[in-house]
């Protein structure tokens, strides 16, 4: 079963554009995601791998300010996420799941606390060609959404419905080395 096994080593940066539904009935704002992640994996079976990916982002709003809706821009790290994934020729088929830490908004509230969205749950799926031998571009998308919400002033707060923080985007993986990710386990 695990005849020819392998590391798998990427590092990936993307681009997305997201437009989060908002509880209240506020305006919807745009998103901008931006940001960079790396997988560690095991390679068998020389086209499958599954392993740990780890991601730091950026969001930024790009549509105007809504005081129903407030400011989205934060960050989020997502640790140790598992993903899985295959090659197929030129083509990369790469799923990872979003299940641990929290997104941290960038703006405080107007009483000075800071807020957190917690408790993430959610799947990327994304589908690259390599052009070059080490370089893959593609398309992803993303679903997120986080069950809590973090008041440094007020404590954690249930969010029924969960606040979405989905996405559609473009990547781009390096996988260093000879060959795409052929770095061999002896």
């Amino acid at each position: 079963m695990f005849t020819n096994a392998s590391l798998h080593f990427d590092i990936e940066s993307f681009l997305g554009y997201g437009k989060p539904e908002v509880s209240g009935g506020g305006t919807s704002p745009q998103l901008l995601h931006y940001g960079l992640g790396f997988t560690l994996g095991y390679k068998f079976n020389q086209n499958y791998f599954f392993g740990l990916k780890n991601e730091f982002r950026f969001v930024d709003q790009i549509s105007d300010l809504d005081v129903s809706t407030g400011n989205f821009r934060g960050t989020y790290l997502s640790l140790a996420g598992p993903t899985f994934g295959m090659h197929f020729n030129q083509w990369i088929v790469k799923v990872d799941f979003k299940l641990f830490n929290d997104f941290e908004f960038s703006n405080q509230t107007s009483s000075g606390n800071q807020v957190f969205l917690r408790k993430p749950f959610g799947w990327r799926l994304s589908v690259g060609y390599a052009f070059f031998q080490q370089f893959s571009f593609g398309l992803y998308y993303e679903y997120l959404e986080f069950q809590q919400s973090l008041d440094s002033g007020g404590g954690i707060s249930n969010l029924d419905p969960a606040q979405d923080m989905s996405q559609v985007g473009l990547f781009m993986i390096w996988r260093p080395g000879n060959s795409p990710d052929q770095i061999p386990l002896e």
